[in-house]
């Protein structure tokens, strides 16, 4: 971002390796996330998200550091694949709740991803996400 820009960035978040910093930008006009070198040397590479328009929260790396998942204000959890450039939804909290937004955890191996949200009941249950099938599972009941 330059002194003259009147862009916001936010939500930062390192690689597990080190490498690199994502964050969040609005310097399109539209949110996009945003990878670049942790020093800062090349050109960074910016992603399109999710439906927009939408206000994004929570940028979190995989372990292996290929995917991205994140957040909006529409209680939809995604995941941004680096390479392809893919947003896939994960899920959808069905109700509003101010407390908390639907963030994923990652799994040691990249390959899952963990989440809570509401159940029709408006108890919150555990959900774990596997990228391999590409289907959710509910862990425990409400």
């Amino acid at each position: 971002m330059t002194a003259t820009s009147n862009a916001t960035e936010r939500y930062p978040a390192w690689s597990a390796d080190g490498q690199s910093i994502c964050y969040l930008s609005d310097e399109s006009g539209e949110y996009k996330l945003v990878v670049r070198d942790a020093l800062g040397q090349g050109a960074p590479k910016s992603y399109v998200l999710g439906e927009a328009p939408a206000y994004y929260y929570s940028p979190a790396w995989s372990p292996d550091g290929t995917k991205i998942s994140y957040t909006d204000n529409k209680h939809n959890l995604w995941i941004l694949d680096l390479k392809s450039g893919q947003n896939t939804k994960v899920d959808t909290n069905p109700y509003e709740n101010p407390m908390y937004l639907v963030t994923g955890t990652w799994s040691p191996d990249s390959k899952w991803v963990a989440y809570q949200r509401d159940l029709d009941s408006h108890l919150t249950a555990v959900f774990v996400y596997s990228l391999e099938s590409g289907k959710a599972s509910q862990l425990t009941d409400g």
